[in-house]
C-alpha cells in the first residue's frame, strides 16, 4: 500500500504540472497575438492618414503566416454613420475597389462598422470587404466590450467565411478600438481573425503524440459542449457517456476579456507504465524481506530484545523519512508554483520590448527612421522605460527574498525626515501609483525625523500603495504617518475588495497573491513578503485588519531610533 501510495501522490504532481504548462502555454501565445494587436493599433493611432500600401507593407513586415500561425488576416473596420454610407463607398471604389458595398442589408441601422482593408489581399480575404461586422450579433458584443474597455477583445465563437468552395471553419476575432485622431471618438477597430484548428495545433505542435494526458479547450466559463473550440485527440470526451478519466482539471483563464476554460485529464497509460513494475516490485520486496526475518530469527533467537529494540528504531526511522519525502514533496511543489509564477511574469514584459523593438527594428530598415512621429517615439520610450523598470524590479524582489532568507537583509540608517521621503515616492511614481481612477491621499506633519534605512522605507512605502491600488477598485487610498511614543506608525487604508478570512494569514507568505485569478493584477507574491522582512529587520511590526468589499488597512510601527546602530 505504501508504495501505491507513492505512486499516486507522484503522478498527482506530474498530472498538475503538465496541466499547468498546457495553461501556461496558452496564455503566453494568446497574450503574444493581443500585444501584435496592440501594436497594430497603435501604429494606425499615429498615422491618421495611412494609406493602403503603407498598411500592406506594415503587415508583411509583421510576417502574420509564420510569426503568429492561425491567423487568416488583419484589417480594419470603419464606423460609417447611415448618412454617410453613399459617399464612404464612393470613395473605397475610387481606391481600386469598383465591385465595393456594405453587406449584409440591414434596414433601420443608424451605424454600420464595415471592413474596408484586410491583409493579406488574397481572393479568401478580397471576399470579406464591406462586411458590417455588427450585424453578427457574436461579433457586435466584443466589439462593444472592446470600445467600452480600450482593450484588445476577443470575440466568442464564430463562422470564418473566407472558405468559398469548403465548409467554413471555426475561429474567433479580436478587435482593438480605433480613435479618432488625438480624440476619444470611435472611429473604429483593428480586427484580425484565427483560426482555431491553426492556433491551438502550432501552440501544441511540440506534443508527443504518446503524450499521457489529453485535454479540451472551451470558450466559456464552465466545461460546456456548445462552447469547444479546441479537442486535442478529436475526441469530445464529455459527449461520451462511458468516459471516465483517472483523474481531471478543470482551469479557467481570463485572457482578452474572455474567459478560456481548459480541461486536462489523464489517460490509461498516464499510470500503466508505474503500475504494471508493482506486482513483480511488491513480490521482490516481499521476498527479501521474508528472507532477512528468517535469517534473523534463526541466528538471533537468543538476542530477541535487542532486536525489538532495533525493530523499533527501524520504525522511528522509517517514520522519519516518510516526513523528509512529504516535506521534500511540498519543496517541489513551492518551487513548482515558484517557477510558474516567475516565467509567467518575465514573459510579459519581454513580448512588450521584442514587439517595440521589432517595430523601431522595421523603421530602420526602411530607412525611415526620421519619419517616425514624436508621440510614436514618446510612446515606444515609455514602453521601454516601463518594462525594463518592471524587469528591474522583479529581480530586486527575488534578491531580497534570498537576502531575507540568508539573514543578511542589512540596513544602512541615517537621519531622515519620513514625510519628505513619502512625499518624493508619491510624485516620482505618481503615473504608476495614479492611474486616473485611484487617488492617493497623504495625512502627515510637515516633519517626522527619525533614523531608518531611507531605502527601506521607500520600499515598505511603495509595496503597500501598489498593493493597494491593485485592489482599491478605481476608490482613493489615504496614507497616514504619526509619531505615536518614540514610535511612528503608518497607515495606508483603501476602499477596496478586501482580503477574505481564509487569506489574511497568508498575505505576508512567498508568493502569495490575493486575486490569483484577476488577470489585471500581476507580479510575484513577494511585495508583502519584503515588506514584512523589511519592518522585523527594523524592530517593528505590521498589521492588516480586511473586510470583504469594505477595503483594507496595513498598519506599520517602527521604533524612530535616536541612534545610527
Amino acid at each position: 500500500m505504501l508504495i501505491v501510495r507513492s505512486v499516486d501522490l507522484y503522478n498527482t504532481d506530474r498530472f498538475k504540472n503538465l496541466s499547468r504548462k498546457i495553461q501556461d502555454d496558452i496564455s503566453f501565445r494568446l497574450n503574444t497575438y493581443i500585444n501584435a494587436m496592440s501594436q497594430t493599433q497603435a501604429m494606425v493611432s499615429v498615422s491618421p492618414l495611412l494609406t493602403r500600401r503603407a498598411f500592406k507593407e506594415y503587415v508583411q513586415k509583421l510576417n502574420f503566416s509564420e510569426e503568429y500561425p492561425g491567423i487568416e488576416g488583419i484589417g480594419i473596420v470603419e464606423r460609417v454613420q447611415a448618412n454617410e454610407v453613399p459617399t464612404h463607398i464612393s470613395q473605397v471604389k475610387s481606391e481600386g475597389f469598383p465591385h465595393y458595398r456594405i453587406w449584409p442589408k440591414a434596414r433601420g441601422k443608424k451605424e454600420h462598422f464595415t471592413v474596408t482593408n484586410l491583409e493579406p489581399q488574397d481572393k479568401r480575404n478580397a471576399r470579406i470587404l464591406g462586411n458590417d461586422l455588427s450585424t453578427d450579433p457574436v461579433k457586435y458584443k466584443a466589439m462593444l466590450q472592446a470600445r467600452d474597455s480600450g482593450k484588445t477583445t476577443a470575440s466568442g465563437i464564430v463562422k470564418l467565411v473566407q472558405e468559398k468552395n469548403r465548409p467554413a471553419e471555426d475561429g474567433f476575432i479580436l478587435f482593438a478600438p480605433l480613435y479618432r485622431y488625438r480624440t476619444r471618438n470611435l472611429a473604429g477597430f483593428i480586427f484580425s481573425a484565427v483560426n482555431t484548428d491553426r492556433f491551438f495545433d502550432d501552440v501544441f505542435q511540440e506534443i508527443n503524440p504518446n503524450f499521457p494526458i489529453d485535454f479540451e479547450i472551451y470558450l466559456s466559463d464552465k466545461v460546456d459542449p456548445a462552447k469547444l473550440v479546441y479537442d486535442h485527440d478529436g475526441k469530445n470526451s464529455f459527449r461520451d457517456p462511458n468516459f471516465a478519466p483517472g483523474a481531471a482539471l478543470v482551469n479557467p483563464i481570463k485572457i482578452g476579456g474572455q474567459t478560456w476554460t481548459i480541461y486536462t485529464y489523464t489517460l490509461p497509460k498516464f499510470t500503466w507504465g508505474f503500475y504494471q513494475s508493482i506486482p513483480t516490485l511488491v513480490l521482490c520486496t516481499g521476498l527479501l524481506i521474508s528472507g532477512l526475518l528468517f535469517w534473523i530469527t534463526q541466528i538471533h533467537t537468543s538476542r530477541a530484545d535487542l532486536e525489538l529494540s532495533k525493530a523499533k528504531e527501524l520504525e522511528a526511522a522509517a517514520r522519519e523519512n516518510a516526513v523528509l519525502y512529504e516535506q521534500a514533496q511540498a519543496a517541489l511543489a513551492a518551487r513548482d508554483e515558484f517557477l510558474s509564477i516567475a516565467s509567467h511574469e518575465f514573459k510579459t514584459p519581454l513580448a512588450s520590448l521584442k514587439l517595440q523593438i521589432q517595430s523601431l527594428v522595421r523603421y530602420i530598415e526602411k530607412g525611415s527612421i526620421s519619419q517616425m512621429s514624436q508621440e510614436r517615439f514618446e510612446k515606444m520610450a515609455s514602453v521601454f522605460v516601463t518594462q525594463l523598470g518592471r524587469l528591474n524590479d522583479l529581480v530586486n524582489n527575488l534578491l531580497d527574498v534570498t537576502r531575507a532568507r540568508a539573514g543578511k537583509l542589512t540596513l544602512n540608517k541615517e537621519v531622515i525626515n519620513v514625510v519628505e521621503v513619502i512625499n518624493e515616492i508619491i510624485d516620482r511614481f505618481k503615473v504608476q501609483i495614479e492611474d486616473g481612477q485611484t487617488s492617493i491621499h497623504v495625512f502627515a506633519p510637515a516633519e517626522i525625523v527619525g533614523c531608518f534605512d531611507r531605502t527601506r522605507i521607500e520600499q515598505i512605502t511603495e509595496n503597500l500603495l501598489s498593493n493597494a491600488a491593485k485592489y482599491a477598485a478605481g476608490k482613493p487610498v489615504n496614507l497616514t504617518l504619526v509619531e505615536d511614543n518614540g514610535r511612528l506608525r503608518m497607515e495606508v487604508q483603501d476602499r477596496g475588495v478586501g482580503i477574505s478570512p481564509e487569506n489574511i494569514g497568508k498575505i505576508f507568505e512567498k508568493f502569495e497573491r490575493v486575486s490569483e485569478n484577476d488577470e489585471s493584477v500581476s507580479g510575484l507574491g513577494l511585495g508583502l513578503y519584503i515588506t514584512k522582512q523589511i519592518v522585523d529587520a527594523h524592530g517593528g511590526v505590521i498589521h492588516v485588519q480586511s473586510q470583504e468589499n469594505l477595503g483594507t488597512t496595513f498598519t506599520v510601527e517602527l521604533p524612530m531610533g535616536n541612534n545610527l546602530h
